[in-house]
Parts: structure tokens; C-alpha cells; sequence
């Protein structure tokens, strides 16, 4: 939990999460309970496509079951990579691309 080792030892990592204040903690709770019950409906229809931006992951769901966990390429802190939620109609393997100019 929190990416803190479990061994008990209480490192500055762990006194620092330790030391959150009660209403960032509530508004993480809160964040993470919405995106469950999100992602809870999205994986009843089939079939679904979510994106998880910040660990680079794609997750296929197709009648509540995982079937395909693919990375993905997401945008960085300058260039961030926008959110949606859509339905997706076509896919394009292999678009044209070039190098952009800087």
C-alpha cells in the first residue's frame, strides 16, 4: 500500500506518507472510489478499451474479463496526453507519421 515497504522499519518515505493530512488522504479516496465505480460499469459492456495514462498501459475488458494488457506511448509534463471518453468506431495500425520539426 502507498509503495512504502512493509517490514515496519519507519523511514523518512514512510513518516512523510504517514504525515498527509487527513483531507488530501479523503480527497484521494475520493478520486480513486469515482474512477472504480467508473471503470466497474465500463467493464460490464463489452467491449472496453481504457487507457491508464500514467502507467503507460492498455487494458482490454470484454465482458467484465481482461483480455489484452498492451504498453502504450503517452504524452510527457509539457506535452500531456488529454482524456476522454469515447466510443471507438475505427483503429489505425500504422498511421502515417513523420518526424516533426523542432
Amino acid at each position: 500500500m502507498f509503495n512504502l515497504p512493509s517490514d515496519g522499519t519507519l523511514r523518512p518515505a514512510v513518516l512523510k506518507a504517514l504525515n498527509v493530512p487527513v483531507a488530501v488522504r479523503l480527497k484521494e479516496l475520493n478520486r480513486a472510489i469515482n474512477e472504480f465505480r467508473w471503470l466497474y460499469c465500463c467493464q460490464r459492456q463489452a467491449p472496453v478499451i481504457v487507457v491508464d495514462i500514467p502507467s503507460c498501459n492498455l487494458l482490454l475488458y470484454e465482458q467484465g474479463k481482461q483480455v489484452l494488457a498492451s504498453r502504450v506511448v503517452t504524452g510527457k509534463k509539457p506535452t500531456p496526453t488529454p482524456t476522454l471518453c469515447s466510443r471507438v468506431t475505427a483503429v489505425i495500425l500504422y498511421p502515417y507519421w513523420t518526424v516533426p520539426n523542432v
